[in-house]
């Protein structure tokens, strides 16, 4: 019986032109991606910062998604560039006249294009930040930082691209 009820409401979900499963909504005909490698246009240079984010990205969809990586004939199609990498202090604390923690902030700038309904595509920037200490050196932690706002970047793009678009 609950087979019987799961397949009905697959059916339903189909019907309506939707694919929704763990929170993740496509139309049904979306079956491909692909992400087209990431420029880099921000000014501090990391090395390897774009194809590591072009990665992820692919890796994300592929793992969380029923999608397949198809670069020559894809439904859906990911391109974007890091638009900005920068440190920044942040305010005092406590009885410093000084700030105790900076800021590494990446900006990635993302557009979607949907081949089948061009009124889905969209662009956006996406930020993700970490604060370190001032007494570490960023070329030491850098690695480790961008790790984790990579993760957080990735996230939201997809997020945006397959849960709040349908």
């Amino acid at each position: 019986m609950r087979i019987l009820v799961f397949l009905v409401l697959v059916l339903i979900a189909n019907s309506c032109g939707v694919y929704s499963f763990q929170g993740v909504s496509l139309p049904t005909y979306v079956k491909s991606f692909d992400v087209e490698s990431f420029d880099y246009k921000a000014s501090y240079v990391v090395l390897g910062e774009e194809q590591i984010l072009t990665n992820d990205l692919i890796d994300k969809i592929r793992n969380d998604t029923r999608l397949s990586y198809d670069s020559n004939n894809p439904d859906i199609v990911f391109t974007g560039f890091v638009k900005s990498v920068n440190v920044r202090s942040e305010a005092p604390g406590g009885d410093d006249d000084f700030a105790q923690q900076q800021r590494l902030t990446v900006i990635v700038s993302v557009d979607y294009y949907d081949e089948q309904n061009e009124e889905n595509n969209w662009s956006k920037d996406f930020e993700g930040f970490t604060t370190f200490d001032t007494s570490e050196n960023l070329l030491d932690v850098q690695d480790v930082l961008l790790e984790e706002i990579n993760e957080i970047i990735i996230d939201l793009i997809f997020r945006k691209a397959f849960t709040e678009n349908w």
